[in-house]
């Protein structure tokens, strides 16, 4: 019941941080039993190699509640998929007016912050697409 409470959550809230508040629930579970029941899934018979690798990379992420993965954010303030661990609001700012003077819009974007060898920041805009051929 636990399991399907949680599953009906992210579901709703698309991901398994609240779509009011974002600040984040884990499975009413323990860890062991989530892994068990994953384990007896019918994905798991099917490909045990794919989920053991998805576990994990998601297993310990899922129940944990450091302070900074309780709530989505900016910076110190929490954890986004949107920009890289390192960016800070001037970082948001800064790549949000190179796109306005370049008319792109900042939906389906993520933002990635790396220091080159040199010394320098460099920024990467990726942006989510689709390539149709024909």
């Amino acid at each position: 019941e636990a399991f399907l409470v949680y599953a009906a959550g992210v579901y709703s809230n698309m991901g398994n941080y609240k779509s009011f508040g974002d600040t984040k629930f884990v499975p009413n579970l323990p860890q062991e039993k989530l892994k068990a029941l994953v384990w007896h899934s019918a994905a798991y018979k099917q490909n045990p190699g794919e989920i053991e690798c998805l576990w994990r990379v998601c297993g310990q992420l899922m129940f944990s509640l450091d302070d900074r993965q309780k709530q989505l954010g900016l910076g110190e303030k929490g954890i986004t998929t949107y920009f890289s661990g390192n960016c800070a609001l001037k970082d948001a700012e800064l790549a949000q007016k190179f796109l306005d003077s370049k008319d792109i819009s900042a939906y389906n974007t993520r933002l990635f912050k790396t220091e080159g060898a040199d010394g320098k920041l460099h920024y990467e805009v990726r942006l989510a697409s689709v390539i149709k051929e024909g």
